[in-house]
């Protein structure tokens, strides 16, 4: 029992940074839930940065690089090694901790696991240490998780008093079913290495086929819908010889093959057949109970002709001209990067208004799939004036207004689309944006009013109607330098270049973030240079051509700066 008397620190550091690099005082109040790492102690830097080397934003997860004094020189005679663990950041010398953290708003830092040990199966991130944690909750006493072959989950499991089943049904109960192990491996005890840590390299491969041959196995003949469920289940899962009265989790299956088995299925025995029969029947004897019912009334030549025809359909060459023909509805003046898409979808489900442009990559999602297997079509009206970025997906049941924008990598649904005309659309789902598409008269304005204002004080004047705080004797070079001049401050005897941008909006994370910007006075941007929301120019800064200011960068006073990120120009 700790008294209040008691003082608790929780200090953090690898052997490479000699030892402490971060301290904490515990708050047994405030940290009952989870107990920060803190900050760092004199004379060391913490990092959080993203695979790119970027900084991340609060309560974002990174991977932490420590600097500083007491930073190690590297590994005796291990160069390969030092390469890889230590970092330059800004011409200082970081260590690559290969730890997770995150920032909370106070600053203070939280431990979130290893970076090695976070992977990716199947297209979903995977924390092997909330598996392990999982299951050290049963009666084991230590555990190991790996990912095999890129294909599977395999958990090594030290233990004499538990069964493979009993640790299944309590991952399914806590776990999501993508991070369920396919096998499970009891030892006696898990091999360690000379530290007294389990030694990985030496945990036995796992062993699928076996799984074909326990005594499970049973000597009832097959009958042919057995038959054909076990050619099945052998594609699906990668089994050559499944067992026939085993789940397809034990055989190595995981979500995205058993979504596989169920298109299978679908395609040579039974339409009627969906995802959550073959997970409430694992196995082949199970599931061929189950689905003989189905097909006492069921043609099987059906599905044998549609697929046939489908193939055909598919494969058959068809004109872009043939795309009204066949039914869909398509106005005037309408651009598509690509056809094959557009060739693909149900025609008589298209309805396109005039005045469409896409970029490559779009994708009309002919079907979606619900929960209950259920294959779902339905229309998708795309407005006057709507413009498609690369790569994004319009899914069925979608209407586009008119004038709308829709950015790159963007999934549009039925439920994500504002009826309202002149908006912009981005994200995953997509979300509208706060700000709307000019309308023709702003555009000719800028076209043929802006050259003349160009360099003039005319310019000037209309800015600071617009909101800008600017000092005298300021040149500026265009109608578009300043991008949300109501967040701008300018002082005297400052000169924009042509092509040089004063932009004081973000998207972080693709959420629009406004920060107010600073150019004091006697400083020059010249030709195509940007500076972002939340800067400083303290003042005669020179900053040259195609150079970036980031984001809340601070620049001394009388200093150059030129390169992407700016640098300072000695």
């Amino acid at each position: 029992m700790v008294t209040q008397t008691c003082q608790i620190w929780n200090l953090y550091g690898p052997a490479e940074t000699t030892i402490d690099c971060t301290f904490h005082l515990v708050d047994i109040s405030a940290d009952a839930q989870s107990v920060p790492i803190g900050r760092a102690l004199p004379h060391y830097q913490c990092l959080i940065l993203d695979d790119f080397l970027q900084a991340v934003v609060i309560s974002q997860e990174g991977a932490l690089y420590v600097g500083g004094v007491s930073v190690f020189a590297g590994y005796l005679g291990r160069n390969d090694l030092t390469t890889k663990s230590l970092v330059e950041v800004d011409d200082e010398i970081f260590y690559r901790t290969g730890d997770l953290v995150r920032m909370d708003s106070n600053g203070l830092l939280h431990y979130r696991g290893r970076k090695d040990y976070q992977i990716k199966l199947h297209g979903q991130r995977i924390e092997l240490g909330e598996i392990e944690r999982c299951l050290l909750n049963t009666s084991i006493s230590a555990c190991v998780v790996i990912k095999w072959n890129d294909d599977h989950l395999i958990a090594y499991v030290q233990s004499s008093d538990i069964d493979v089943e009993e640790l299944r049904h309590h991952c399914e109960c806590h776990l999501p079913s993508y991070m369920i192990p396919s096998l499970f491996i009891i030892l006696d005890k898990l091999p360690l290495n000379a530290n007294g840590k389990i030694d990985r390299k030496l945990l036995p491969a796992p062993q699928f086929s076996p799984l074909t041959n326990i005594d499970k196995t049973d000597v009832i003949p097959l009958t042919p819908l057995e038959e054909h469920l076990k050619c099945i289940f052998s594609k699906a899962f990668h089994n050559e010889s499944p067992n026939v009265n085993v789940s397809f989790g034990q055989l190595g299956g995981t979500s995205l093959d058993a979504i596989r088995a169920v298109v299978f299925i679908r395609q040579e025995i039974c339409t009627k057949v969906d995802a959550n029969l073959l997970f409430a029947n694992p196995s082949i004897r199970q599931l061929a109970r189950v689905i003989e019912p189905l097909l006492v009334t069921y043609d099987d030549s059906s599905v044998t002709n549609t697929a046939l025809q489908l193939q055909e359909d598919q494969d058959r060459p068809m004109p872009s001209l043939c795309i009204e023909i066949l039914g869909a509805h398509i106005e005037d003046d309408v651009k598509f990067a690509e056809f094959q898409q557009i060739l693909r979808f149900p025609s008589n489900l298209l309805n396109i208004e005039h005045s469409l442009t896409t970029f490559g990559g779009v994708n009309l999602a002919p079907f979606e799939m619900t929960k209950e297997g259920l294959c779902y079509l339905d229309e998708i009206h795309l407005g006057s004036d709507v413009y498609f970025g690369n790569k994004c997906t319009i899914m069925p049941a979608t209407k586009l207004p008119s004038k709308t924008i829709v950015g790159s990598f963007t999934l549009v649904t039925q439920k994500t689309v504002n009826a309202q005309s002149n908006c912009v659309l981005f994200g995953i789902p997509a979300r509208e944006m706060p700000f709307v598409i000019p309308d023709d008269t702003s555009v000719e304005f800028f076209a043929f009013v802006g050259p003349y204002l160009s360099r003039t004080q005319f310019l000037v004047f209309l800015f600071r109607i617009l909101g800008a705080q600017i000092g005298s004797d300021v040149i500026l070079s265009d109608i578009r330098c300043l991008t949300d001049p109501h967040l701008v401050n300018i002082g005297d005897h400052v000169r924009l270049n042509m092509g040089a941008s004063v932009q004081a909006h973000t998207f972080e994370q693709r959420i629009f973030k406004l920060a107010p910007i600073t150019v004091k006075h006697s400083s020059v941007l010249m030709t195509n240079t940007l500076v972002l929301s939340g800067s400083t120019l303290q003042g005669q800064n020179r900053i040259l051509p195609w150079t970036l200011v980031m984001k809340e960068d601070q620049l001394p006073p009388n200093t150059s700066w030129s390169g992407v990120p700016a640098k300072q120009v000695i």
